[in-house]
Parts: structure tokens; C-alpha cells; sequence
């Protein structure tokens, strides 16, 4: 199991192994407490996270720890508005 790691705590993310990208996916409200946690998970599996945040309820604090990660990128971004990125996603979680 992924061990765990929040928002308040200063560890480094665990290093992920060497190995081949499973995917690419976009979690809408990464921000979010769901969010966050899903993208904690997948970053584990091996995918790489693209993280879309309005931060109206999610704080830029609750995915600070996973930014260290570089497979995770987070854009602040109103999902009620076209995207500013194109296709390459194997999957979107909202």
C-alpha cells in the first residue's frame, strides 16, 4: 500500500521507481480533498497526473506535498471553460 503522506506533512513523497508511464490522466478538482488523494494513488500506480483546480472549495496546500512529484502537474483552471491543452489523456476523472 501507498504509504501516506497530507498536506501538513514535510516528508518527501516516496521516489517512484524507474519505470514506464502507465498513462496520462487529468483529475478535475485535484485541489479538493477526493482529488488529491486519487491523485496520490495514481502517482503510486506509475501514471503521470495532470491536476485542474478552480480552488473555490480546494486549496493549492492540499497538493503542495505532491508537487515535489514530477510526474504530477497541477493548472489552475475553471472546468466550466474550454481546456488549454489538447488530447493525450488515457483517461479524465472528475
Amino acid at each position: 500500500m501507498y504509504p501516506r503522506h497530507g498536506p501538513g506533512d514535510r516528508r518527501a513523497p516516496p521516489e517512484r521507481t524507474r519505470r514506464a508511464v502507465k498513462g496520462r490522466v487529468l483529475i478535475a478538482g485535484a485541489a479538493g480533498f477526493l482529488g488529491c488523494h486519487l491523485a496520490r494513488r495514481l502517482l503510486g500506480e506509475g501514471y503521470e497526473v495532470v491536476g485542474l483546480d478552480n480552488f473555490v472549495t480546494g486549496t493549492e496546500a492540499n497538493v503542495a506535498w505532491l508537487g515535489r512529484d514530477p510526474a504530477f502537474s497541477l493548472v489552475p483552471h475553471d472546468v466550466s471553460r474550454p481546456l488549454p491543452f489538447g488530447d493525450g489523456f488515457h483517461g479524465v476523472l472528475h
